[in-house]
C-alpha cells in the first residue's frame, strides 16, 4: 500500500511541474486503499470537496452511506509544533526551509531506485515515533 503510495507521488514528482493538488489523488488512493485493508470496504474520500462547517478541508471522508467520518487537512509547519513530525525533502538539505534543518528529515531522490529506500526510512520512522507514542 505505501509503495504504491510513494510510486504514485514519485511520478507526479518527475513531471516537475507538480504542486500540493496535485499530488491529493495518491493520497485519495491510500486513505481508500488503508481503509479497505481495514475492512471498511465502503468508505470513500472527496478530494478539495466544498466549503464546509469545519471550513476548507483538503479531503472529506465518508463512511459508504453518506455520513460524514470526517476531514483531513494537509498542515502546514505550525500545526505540528510540539508534535512528532517527518519532513520529507528531495535529494538535499538544502531543499529543507533554514528554519526546519535542525529537525530529522529524511531525503530522498525521483529514480526507481530511491523508491525502496525511501519506504525503509519512512517505515522506520513511523515505527520509531509509534513506539514513543505508547
Amino acid at each position: 500500500m505505501l509503495k504504491k503510495y510513494l510510486t504514485a507521488i514519485f511520478k507526479t514528482a518527475q513531471k516537475g511541474d507538480a504542486t500540493e493538488p496535485s499530488y491529493y489523488p495518491a493520497l485519495k488512493d491510500l486513505f481508500e486503499n488503508f481503509a479497505e485493508s481495514s475492512g471498511k470496504t465502503k468508505v470513500q474520500v472527496t478530494a478539495l470537496p466544498k466549503k464546509t462547517e469545519a471550513g476548507n478541508p483538503d479531503f472529506r471522508v465518508w463512511d459508504g452511506k453518506q455520513h460524514i467520518v470526517g476531514y483531513v487537512e494537509a498542515p502546514g509547519y505550525a500545526n505540528g509544533l510540539g508534535k512528532e513530525i517527518i519532513l520529507i525533502t528531495q535529494a538535499r538539505s538544502e531543499d529543507v526551509p533554514f528554519d526546519l534543518r535542525h529537525l530529522e528529515h529524511i531525503k530522498y531522490s525521483t529514480d526507481r531506485q530511491s523508491l525502496t529506500a525511501l519506504t525503509r526510512a519512512l517505515t522506520k520512522t513511523i515505527v520509531r515515533v509509534r513506539s514513543r507514542e505508547i
